[in-house]
């Protein structure tokens, strides 16, 4: 836990008499502690909060895709240090939905950490086995969108359920908490979002289907209950 190396460089600090050198030393590393984790900190107590109250979506009418590959542009310096191979497939057209671009970005922000936090497990991709994420979307029958994203990681537990509760990541330092909350906005946009093993590259699948009209009926109605 991101809390643990500032415990312990506190510890150190109060081993030594004030105003020794080596106090002072101490005092130095329990600094970079701090900046290297209280970020952390603050994005896992945000995150908390976030998995307990109601979520705010403030819809625009934006280009989906263009909120797909902004997304994925976050994650730039990463795919290129893993040489992780990202497929996009979007469409040759605009495919305009009401939603919140920073909301929705924050699923398939969240999506993609996930994928790349599972690749960089021991034993994930081998020679034959590339590390490659996927994302595509589709309109279906009946005037929704859907977005499929698969990785080639070491895939999804018996009950793929289980990664959307709330400290049950099965990554050493997951909390399960992004994939939650990430759900939780599908679900304020009245769209639905679900788990499955992948099909095409072996690894984890995860499914977000949207209403075209961005869920302001669904969402009105979750409103006055």
């Amino acid at each position: 836990p991101p809390i643990h190396p500032i415990v312990v460089a506190h510890g150190m600090v109060a081993e030594q008499e004030p105003g020794s050198p080596k106090r002072l030393q101490r005092l130095e590393n329990l600094f970079r502690a701090c900046t290297a984790n209280l970020p952390l900190i603050g994005g896992l107590v945000e995150s908390t909060l976030d998995s307990s109250r109601q979520i705010h979506v403030e819809r625009q009418s934006v280009d989906l895709r263009k909120t797909i590959t902004d997304a994925i542009a976050l994650h730039a310096p990463a795919i290129k240090h893993r040489r992780l191979s990202v497929e996009v497939e979007l469409g040759e057209h605009p495919l305009v939905v009401p939603h919140d671009p920073i909301q929705l970005g924050r699923v398939f922000s969240n999506v993609l950490k996930n994928s790349i936090d599972a690749l960089d497990d021991p034993g994930a991709t081998t020679p034959s086995r590339a590390p490659r994420v996927r994302f595509v979307l589709d309109s279906v029958t009946g005037g929704g969108v859907h977005i499929q994203m698969d990785d080639s990681g070491p895939g999804l537990p018996a009950d793929p359920e289980k990664v959307f509760r709330v400290f049950r990541s099965s990554k050493p330092r997951g909390s399960g908490l992004g994939l939650m909350i990430s759900r939780k906005i599908v679900e304020a946009h009245g769209g639905q979002m679900s788990a499955s093993p992948s099909d095409r590259l072996a690894g984890a699948r995860f499914d977000v289907f949207l209403p075209r009209d961005g869920g302001v009926e669904q969402s009105k109605e979750a409103t006055s209950c």
